[in-house]
């Protein structure tokens, strides 16, 4: 049996603001085991995203 992951659209819009946070606003990398972690600031990145949903969402 196949697995197929579906995203809604407004769970990929999230995604796109997040993206669009990280061009916009100071994040850090850091290593985590084997992969690259990012962290950012709880309350700035809420305060993002509702001013982007509120932009970007009709």
């Amino acid at each position: 049996m196949e697995r197929k992951i579906v995203l809604k659209k407004d769970l990929l819009d999230t995604f796109k603001a997040i993206g669009a946070f990280e061009a916009s606003c100071p994040v850090a990398k850091a290593a985590l085991g084997n992969e690259t972690v990012t962290l950012m600031r709880q309350r700035q990145l809420m305060d993002f995203e509702v001013r982007w949903i509120e932009e970007n969402r009709k």
